[in-house]
């Protein structure tokens, strides 16, 4: 997976099943940096990446609906920042 040095670059659109474009890799990416390994290559919100996410949001106690909103998205963030503080 080919990825810009802007993973840490989340969009605000709420991701979910089906959804596709390249905010996905770029999610996928940023899961990956903080240990949430998906499995596949393309642009496409999967049940593999849903799957990420709810271990994601299990994991950091937000709801787990396999929905990549605000909340998951700033805890994200959050994780990245530091990751690029200590790696970057």
């Amino acid at each position: 997976m080919k990825v810009k040095k802007n993973y840490y670059k989340l969009s605000n659109r709420t991701l979910s099943i089906n959804s596709s474009g390249e905010d996905i890799i770029y999610l996928k990416e940023a899961l990956n940096k903080v240990s949430f390994f998906t499995n596949n290559e393309n642009d496409i919100y999967d049940m593999d990446m849903m799957n990420t996410v709810i271990r994601f949001q299990l994991y950091y106690g937000l709801q787990p609906d396999g929905i990549f909103g605000k909340k998951s998205r700033e805890k994200l963030e959050k994780l990245i920042n530091k990751w690029k503080k200590k790696y970057d």
